[in-house]
């Protein structure tokens, strides 16, 4: 099969011909259709976490069609050969004890596919997976756009729905205006919040968070978000803040917090990253500080599915731009440039 791979720290992806994988025990072969350029296989191409070694296959949001079943697949969905599927980046063991309790992103056992050492990932013509990772999709859910799913808007709707508990008529803040930013103010409106703001450096990433659904947008370059939100609210403040900016900006956050509100940490970030916080604001006013990493996708999958196949969620705007396979390079180049909110690799 062809495959992207990773063939150093600083060295663009090679399109290569490398073996097919084969399902192993509980596994479900996929071909794959499109894979979504996402920022933490930046991280990994630029050594920021998780090093790699050489010839890893990169990739984690992927849609694409099953192919064949691997020894003892169980198949509790009745899934068929050529049938429609989204792919979990959560490769859970499926009976620790996290897993038990339905939180199968805090697995023990946990392998990403495409960040995991040794894990093949999504830039690949077929990938091996477990077969709880794999969820079905309606017909009407096109293949391509269904693979920001599986990361950007999973990650997402765990941030608002679960983690940070939005509830309708509630205000939300969200700092950082990429792919996972933009999903969450496209949830955040599809969940009912009554203001949402939004927060970036660049103009163009803040019209499209105003077409998604963000009441209010601010410049952060050229303006305090500080002083405008808390304007925006009266002094009060917003109920939920959802942090997806590289370098998060903690401080201010919570800064812009009610009394008594929530912070959410989304995303990966390098290796060493720390930040400052004045504890005194932090304690007195009773705030929240929550991380989230991924969903457990046989929760959060399904009823996210379920938005897109019922036409109240439509992902496909904020994906820019798709690219063919072998300007899987250009993909990144684009994401790390600012130019493209999501960008889609369209392997087959």
């Amino acid at each position: 099969m062809r495959a992207a791979v990773f063939r150093g720290v600083g060295e663009p992806l090679k399109i290569e011909q490398v073996d097919d994988p084969v399902p192993e025990a509980r596994e479900i072969l996929v071909r794959v259709e499109a894979c979504g350029a996402c920022h933490s296989d930046l991280h990994v191409m630029k050594e920021h976490f998780i090093p790699m070694d050489e010839g890893q296959i990169l990739g984690h949001e992927v849609s694409g069609r099953v192919a064949a079943f691997g020894p003892d697949c169980r198949n509790p969905q009745g899934l068929q050969e050529g049938d429609p599927v989204v792919v979990s980046w959560i490769a859970s063991c499926g009976t620790c004890p996290e897993c038990s309790r339905g939180e199968e992103n805090l697995c023990r056992f946990l392998e990403m596919p495409g960040l995991t050492p040794g894990r093949q990932g999504g830039l690949a013509e077929l990938l091996a997976v477990p077969e709880h990772t794999v969820i079905p999709l309606p017909g009407s859910v096109p293949l391509d756009i269904a693979s920001v799913l599986s990361c950007a808007y999973g990650t997402c709707f765990n941030a608002l729905r679960n983690r940070g508990a939005l509830r309708a008529g509630e205000s939300v803040a969200v700092f950082g205006c990429g792919g996972l930013g933009l999903a969450a103010i496209q949830l955040a409106a599809t969940f009912g919040a009554a203001k949402i703001v939004a927060v970036d450096i660049l103009d163009a990433k803040l019209r499209l968070a105003e077409d998604l659904g963000a009441t209010h947008v601010i410049n952060a370059a050229t303006t305090d978000p500080v002083d405008v939100i808390l304007d925006l609210t009266d002094q009060r403040g917003v109920d939920l803040v959802l942090e997806a900016t590289p370098e998060p900006q903690l401080q201010s956050s919570l800064e812009v917090a009610r009394r008594g509100g929530r912070v959410v940490v989304v995303g990966l970030h390098a290796l060493g990253t720390r930040v400052p916080l004045h504890m005194m604001g932090f304690s007195m006013y009773n705030l929240t500080l929550l991380a989230c990493l991924g969903y457990s996708p046989s929760r959060d999958l399904p009823p996210l599915v379920a938005l897109v196949a019922t036409g109240r969620l439509d992902p496909s705007r904020i994906v820019s731009r798709a690219f063919p396979l072998e300007k899987v390079n250009e993909a990144y180049a684009a994401l790390e440039g600012g130019e493209v909110a999501r960008a889609i690799v369209q392997v087959r």
